[in-house]
């Protein structure tokens, strides 16, 4: 009995597990304290492990802060049991006594006799955090809510992020309205809400951007490089987007279809084809393009009709007849039309002096 009472009394003061005590105690942020007792073999291999495990929870700890979570903490009544336990030790009293001795190396903290508790190197046991802010205008107790608390930010420091996140907002709104396009929002949030904006605002200048490029890039095209049958395609868009996109790319299709008709058509009579026509649908001033065009071939049409029948019956059937059936025509047509009709006429004056100037018959 004498033998296991000192094993165990040289177990309590052996500075190596005051210096556990104290090094598991101290808050995870202040750095690992240093242990300049007897070291051995087992002391050395301890050390190591426990460098490694606060280098591993550290690391956990500061990945929970970076995603907004704060980690547990002491409850205060722990707290206030440790803090009383640290008073007693330093003040020479007796340590309670627990009922297992590994329960009994937890409240042997820094006492006179142990060597460490001078040291610059160990430091002070964390306070007791406080669930509770204190209102800066007021002075009544603020009081944060579940997600407010789990990012560690009390109801002031929530207010300013969420005015800031509202300035970022009307600043990307701003610049839409004023056609700037390249501003989207950029501020982290935190809050399902303000998640749900951020996004929206976002989507809705990129579709933009995206139908603005397009626009332009058919208008390019199709009026000033010429290049007809240019589409805007944008992905996956409905509602008015959708609606827009249908109504340029109809302008577009449409634009092209009158070009390409007239181009046939006034190709046509270069060839010497009258036999084509403008058939599109056509309003406004393009109507009246088309009905230009195709009056134009309908009297060319007739023009040539005519003029082919009379120099077949006059040229060759030897009838002297006139241009009858041209309806409508003016200016070099008309001219070309006259000409004709005196041609004939002197054909027909031609033919009746030799029977006028020929002997009668016998």
């Amino acid at each position: 009995m004498l033998q296991a009472s000192t094993m165990d009394m040289s177990t309590e003061e052996h500075p190596f597990f005051a210096y556990l005590c104290t090094a598991l105690s101290a808050p995870l942020s202040s750095p690992l304290a240093l242990y300049n007792g007897p070291t051995s073999s087992k002391t050395e291999t301890i050390q190591r492990n426990l460098s490694t495990l606060f280098a591993r929870l550290k690391a956990a700890e500061d990945a929970f802060r970076s995603k907004g979570i704060e980690t547990p903490l002491i409850s205060q009544t722990e707290q206030a049991t440790d803090a009383n336990a640290a008073t007693m030790l330093s003040e020479g009293a007796p340590a309670p006594k627990s009922e297992s001795p590994d329960l009994a190396v937890r409240d042997t903290r820094l006492a006179p006799s142990n060597p460490l508790s001078q040291a610059s190197t160990i430091s002070a046991p964390a306070s007791p955090r406080i669930d509770h802010e204190v209102c800066s205008h007021c002075g009544a107790p603020a009081t944060r809510d579940s997600k407010t608390a789990e990012r560690g930010l009390t109801a002031t420091d929530e207010l300013e992020l969420l005015k800031t996140q509202v300035q970022d907002v009307a600043r990307v709104c701003n610049s839409v309205a004023i056609g700037d396009l390249s501003k989207k929002i950029t501020i982290e949030v935190h809050s399902d809400a303000m998640s749900n904006l951020k996004a929206a605002v976002n989507s809705m200048v990129d579709r933009l951007g995206q139908f603005a490029q397009e626009v332009t890039s058919v208008s390019l095209e199709v009026g000033t490089q010429g290049i007809l049958g240019g589409q805007a395609h944008l992905p996956r868009v409905e509602g008015t987007w959708l609606e827009l996109t249908n109504v340029v790319n109809k302008l577009a299709a449409d634009l092209t279809l009158q070009v390409r008709c007239v181009a046939e058509v006034t190709k046509a009579v270069a060839r010497g084809d009258l036999s084509r026509l403008i058939e599109i649908d056509a309003r406004g001033e393009l109507l009246d393009m088309k009905n230009t065009v195709n009056g134009m071939v309908l009297r060319l049409r007739a023009l040539t009709s005519e003029v082919l029948r009379v120099t077949r019956e006059v040229g060759i059937q030897g009838e002297p007849v006139g241009l009858e059936n041209v309806p409508d025509i003016e200016g070099v047509w008309l001219e070309l039309l006259i000409n004709v009709n005196q041609i004939c006429s002197f054909k027909s004056l031609t033919d009746q002096v030799p029977l006028a100037l020929s002997p009668p018959p016998s």
